[in-house]
């Protein structure tokens, strides 16, 4: 199993990376957890580059679809989600469109404090 790892936190030593690594330790033979790294070079949701994404959206359209499983480890920021989120949020939609996540093959990690 495939795990597509993904930290909310841009900054590399984040208890959110810490956490998904944390994560990747403790799965079971077999299982492996791919850290995501792209979210900084996200640009905004364009829904008129839909069908010809720039290169950074196509890189984590192609992450998806080669994840059996998508776990998100995110801080919470002002009572939210940090920014670059919900657009990811919006690349996923269209991504879970197309590929073979099975419902419920997801998992949030929230940090607060």
């Amino acid at each position: 199993m495939r795990i597509l790892g993904i930290s909310g936190s841009l900054r590399r030593g984040s208890h959110n990376r810490r956490l998904l690594r944390a994560a990747g330790d403790a799965l079971p033979p077999g299982a492996v957890l791919v850290e995501w790294e792209g979210l900084a070079g996200l640009p905004a949701f364009d829904e008129d580059l839909e069908a010809s994404p720039p290169e950074p959206v196509q890189d984590f359209l192609d992450a998806i679809e080669d994840a059996d499983a998508l776990l998100i480890a995110t801080p919470e920021y002002n009572s939210s989600i940090p920014g670059a989120l919900p657009f990811l949020w919006q690349g996923m939609k269209i991504s879970l469109e197309i590929t073979f996540l099975e419902p419920g093959a997801e998992a949030y990690v929230f940090t607060f404090g």
